[in-house]
Parts: C-alpha cells; structure tokens; sequence
C-alpha cells in the first residue's frame, strides 16, 4: 500500500512540475483512412463557461469556425512567442490544411471566446 501511496505522489509531483499545454489537438486513427481529432481544454473553468455561454454546435458553419479558428491560432500564438502580457506560455498547434471536424472547430472557437472574456482581452490583431 505505501509503494502505491508513493508511486501516486511521484507522478503527482511530476506532473505540478512540468508544464503542460492548455490547448492540445490530439488525432486518433480508428482505421488506416480516418483520424478523429479531439481537443483538449485543460483550463479551469472552461468546461463549465462553455456550458452556459456557448451557442449550439450548428449554429455556425464549420467554415466559418474553421476561418475564425485561423485567425484566433495566428493571433493566440503571436501573443504566446512574443512574450506580450498574456496569461499563456505554450502555443497551439493548428494545421490549416487538416479538416479537424466541426466539433473540434466548434469547442476551438469558443475557446477563444472564453479566453477573450475571462482575461479580458482581444484577440483580433490589427486590421482585421
């Protein structure tokens, strides 16, 4: 019983020390054609903001979460790797050719809407 109690800790320990990524897309092939693409939120408070404030999932188009997902990733990331007054240390990756289905765009999108309001920030850059 105390090596489990220990082995727990250890990995407990670990992972408070390491640096996780907040935003993480993970893909998963269920067969030689097809990936599935989740996304992973790991912020506290995100689930429960999506649940009251986030419209249904076909309210928009995945075209149009996916355009605004672009510009969000371009944006979030310039802000992590220039250091800009910004609550997040690790960028998120977005390959723009991948069709990451409507509902990995859809909680994606609304990411960003919560980020926006929960730091108070904008997140569209300059011109658009």
């Amino acid at each position: 019983m105390r090596y489990v109690f220990f082995i727990v800790s250890a990995i407990l320990l670990y992972s408070c020390g390491s640096q996780k990524d907040v935003v993480r897309i993970e893909g998963e092939s269920d067969s030689i054609d097809t990936v599935e693409y989740i996304l992973i939120v790991d912020e506290l408070g995100f689930e429960s903001w999506m649940a009251t404030n986030s419209k249904r999932i076909w309210y928009y188009s995945n075209e149009y979460y996916t355009s605004w997902n672009k510009i969000y990733v371009i944006e979030f990331n310039h802000r992590v790797l220039t250091g800009a007054d910004y609550p997040f240390v690790e960028t998120i990756y977005y390959d723009n050719s991948i069709d990451y289905g409507v509902e990995l765009n859809y909680r994606l999108y609304w990411y960003f809407m919560f980020v926006q309001e929960k730091y108070n920030v904008s997140l569209l850059a300059s011109g658009f």
